[in-house]
């Protein structure tokens, strides 16, 4: 919190705190981050949990689709959802404002919707690899290519080849969460 605070008495803006909320684990928060969007001008953003590295044991009892967020901070703020108003930034993100909040709610929800074809996010893995989507293995090796001093023309094709790996949806179903999906933990590929 003091981090935040830092961030935003320097001018930082837009602050966007991301949270993945988990049942059982953080789930009785929620209206505590929501709570942070309508006293500041931050973006609070509710990711539902994916299946990725060793996320993926008891995943089905620790899932928490948007739906439910939706519904519980609904529960006690009355959420407008902002349609003209999208930031590029904002990703693949749903916004919405709390009416008489200062700030913004976004949800993220990559298994229960599939987003992928308007998802704008590439990652690089701490091994040098882009990767294109989190449920996917696929990756291209940038850093054996400029280790092997390649041409920036080079690098731009092998960028816009990683960019055409981008999935028109992912191939996760809602029920068979069990399913490993990416073998990689989240601190690896960069999420």
């Amino acid at each position: 919190m003091r981090g935040i605070a830092r961030a935003e008495e320097i001018g930082f803006s837009p602050i966007k705190i991301n949270t993945v909320a988990i049942k059982g684990f953080n789930d009785d928060e929620v209206l505590d981050f929501a709570q942070l969007a309508v006293n500041k001008p931050f973006q609070v953003r509710f990711i539902e949990l994916m299946p990725v590295g060793q996320v993926n044991s008891g995943y089905s009892e620790d899932y928490m689709p948007t739906t439910q967020l939706i519904q519980k901070i609904s529960g006690r703020y009355e959420l407008e959802k902002i349609k003209d108003k999208k930031n590029k930034s904002d990703g693949p993100a749903k916004i919405f404002k709390i009416k008489g909040g200062r700030g913004e709610i976004g949800f993220i929800n990559p298994v229960s919707d599939h987003f992928c074809s308007t998802c704008n996010r590439l990652r690089l893995t701490s091994d040098g690899k882009l990767r294109v989507c989190l449920l996917k293995e696929d990756e291209i090796d940038l850093k054996k290519a400029l280790r092997e001093n390649c041409s920036d023309t080079e690098l731009k094709k092998l960028i816009r080849e990683a960019i055409l790996l981008k999935p028109k949806q992912h191939d996760l179903v809602c029920t068979e969460m069990h399913l490993k999906k990416c073998y990689r933990n989240m601190s690896e590929i960069g999420g």
